[in-house]
């Protein structure tokens, strides 16, 4: 410092560390925590390892504890907060000075006039690979970034990352929520004693040795793990570790429904993971079994999506919402018919789910299974007595959608097991006989006129919404020659183009 500076530093935060964290990851992590509060690039920070005379420690030597340069620079009127740099293990919470720090700024600077709220954050890297991000289907390891737990403004920590969908590392936190100070190190005994001795509150004279065991070293460590706890409880929850989530829930070091950044539950991860002994540990403990995260999925969701039917039926044994929707208005049924879990479909219609919601779109279940040709889902809902003939927003109801998309084994289950109506709908656009003659669907067509669909329903052109169509014009304008299969079975049914139709009419 005195080799850089042009005067005293009074410092903006203190840097609570352990020498053995990389340097790298100090930079990274002060780095993202100074844009975090958008703190000038020259603002000081306070670091022992910089701030003190290495070559001369004898202040260090000071018996009073509170006018070390640590205790100085925290109670200092400048600074702001302290921020603790965290590595894989939460090893500053196993070193003494460390703890002094901890306490300093949790008990002490707390008290402080100026300013009015002294803030105590924690900053961790999170290591390449050991973050994954996205859905099921989509999925992205988290780069090498930094993640802190930040001061919301009135004491409470949340979750800050450098990347989009990380998170504070768990194993941080679970490192963190074992921490005990009186374990702590110290590479000189007396400087252990001292601190202990200055967190008990007791005077050298009155107690030479600390001991082993105190209320106050309770006090310390329960604030400590509650810092951790949420995390912790969380990424417990995600490993299925029942022993650990149930001692964290047992020193209430964490609600039972905490959420993380994205809005998931220590439920919702155990149950996407099929972790039942933990789904029902945390209901039992009192979970909500609806709580959902930032886009609407419940834990019964989440648990369709995954096929985890051994959490999925602890949810449903809790009496969790089975149509209650996400953001986009899909209910656990709707996803079920969509992957064609046929097992989970069944569990879902037995605990009372809707075998006719609708999504945002308007499509219902059966809209779904029969897009994807789920032929056994399709007639799972229509034994539940699900609408055959149910329209969605566009006017499709699912046969159009299993005509469009050749569901051959759908299509015949709706018309003959449903009863659908081959005729009924409201596209302006086309007719399920329309849309199978436009994909060429030769089977899908043959069936739907014996079934007795209208050959020649006339709808709007979707080049030209001025003009007009039949299922022959939308044959022959897929550029097939007069001999093709589908046009031929079309006129052979009395089928005419609707410029045909429109002369028949004038006449």
């Amino acid at each position: 410092m005195e080799l850089l500076a042009d005067g005293p530093q009074d410092p903006l935060w203190f840097i609570s560390h352990w020498w053995g964290c990389p340097f790298n990851d100090t930079l990274s992590m002060l780095t993202f925590h100074s844009s975090a509060h958008d703190i000038p690039h020259h603002a000081p920070y306070w670091m022992c390892k910089f701030a003190n005379n290495q070559h001369n420690l004898e202040e260090l030597d000071e018996r009073d504890l509170m006018k070390t340069p640590f205790a100085r620079a925290i109670m200092s009127e400048t600074c702001q907060g302290t921020i603790m740099l965290m590595n894989e293990t939460a090893e500053p919470f196993k070193r003494t000075w460390c703890t002094l720090e901890n306490f300093i700024s949790t008990t002490c600077a707390k008290k402080k006039t100026q300013p009015p709220h002294y803030k105590f954050e924690l900053a961790a890297i999170i290591q390449e690979g050991q973050q994954i991000k996205g859905d099921q289907c989509h999925q992205t390891n988290i780069p090498r970034s930094a993640a802190l737990l930040i001061d919301d403004g009135s004491g409470n920590l949340k979750d800050h990352v450098e990347i989009g969908g990380a998170w504070f590392p768990g194993n941080v936190a679970r490192s963190g929520v074992k921490a005990d100070i009186s374990k702590a190190d110290a590479s000189n005994e007396e400087d252990k004693h001292s601190i202990l001795r200055l967190i008990i509150g007791a005077h050298p004279n009155e107690m030479p040795e600390p001991p082993l065991q105190h209320d106050r070293y309770d006090t310390v460590n329960h604030a400590i793990h509650c810092v951790f706890g949420p995390r912790a409880l969380y990424d417990a929850a995600q490993d299925g570790d029942v022993d650990e989530v149930n001692d964290i829930l047992i020193r209430g070091v964490s609600l039972v429904d905490v959420q993380n950044a994205v809005g998931e539950t220590p439920l919702y991860t155990a149950a996407l993971n099929n972790h039942a002994a933990v789904v029902r540990l945390l209901l039992d403990r009192g979970a909500n079994a609806n709580m959902a995260n930032d886009r609407g999925h419940t834990p019964a969701e989440i648990a369709v999506s995954r096929e985890a039917i051994l959490s999925l039926t602890v949810l449903l044994d809790a009496r969790a919402d089975v149509n209650q929707s996400d953001a986009q208005g899909f209910t656990p049924m709707h996803v079920a018919s969509q992957e064609c879990f046929h097992d989970v479909a069944k569990l879902l219609l037995r605990a009372h789910a809707h075998p006719d919601s609708a999504n945002l779109l308007g499509n219902t279940p059966l809209h779904l299974s029969a897009k994807e040709d789920h032929s056994d889902t399709v007639f799972l809902l229509l034994q539940w007595r699900a609408d055959p003939d149910r329209q969605n927003k566009q006017g499709h109801t699912p046969l159009m959608l299993a005509a469009q998309h050749n569901g051959l084994t759908s299509l015949e289950c709706l018309l003959t097991d449903g009863q659908a109506d081959p005729n009924h709908g409201n596209d302006p656009y086309g007719t399920p006989l329309s849309w199978a003659a436009h994909h060429g669907n030769l089977e899908a067509v043959t069936r739907l006129l014996q079934c007795h669909a209208d050959v020649n329903t006339v709808f709007k052109s979707g080049a030209d919404e001025t003009a007009s169509e039949t299922a022959l014009d939308s044959a022959n304008n897929r550029g097939n020659d007069k001999d093709n299969e589908v046009i031929q079975i079309l006129q052979r049914a009395g089928g005419m183009c609707a410029d045909e139709l429109a002369s028949l009419g004038a006449e």
